[in-house]
């Protein structure tokens, strides 16, 4: 679960005002195809004070990837191209990259 994670203990927990651990701010990279749905977890999650990084396809994603080191990933699982669930393999099957928590949005 991630709240039982040290690394995201209490990051996603209702009511927590301050998802900033160790003095930096979490980043959450979200990618949906969807415009409106990408604004509106990004806008959200922005309030809550994480650093939000987005791409409208898995190509974008793993294309951005290596310069923003996201702690977590927001995906929708329909896309066009390369779905959320493929994308979710890629991600997993990096090499040199830790693994992180992965949300699917449905």
């Amino acid at each position: 679960m991630l709240g039982s994670s040290p690394r995201f203990h209490g990051i996603l927990e209702r009511g927590n005002t301050s998802p900033v651990l160790m003095n930096d701010k979490k980043k959450i990279f979200v990618v949906d195809d969807n415009e409106v749905n990408l604004d509106l977890v990004s806008r959200i999650l922005k309030i809550e004070g994480y650093e939000v990084f987005t791409a409208t396809s898995g190509i974008e994603a793993l294309e951005k990837l290596p310069s923003i080191q996201p702690d977590m990933f927001i995906l929708d699982h329909m896309m066009p191209v390369m779905d959320g669930f493929e994308l979710c393999r890629r991600l997993q099957s990096l090499d040199g990259q830790p693994r992180m928590p992965i949300i699917m949005l449905t």
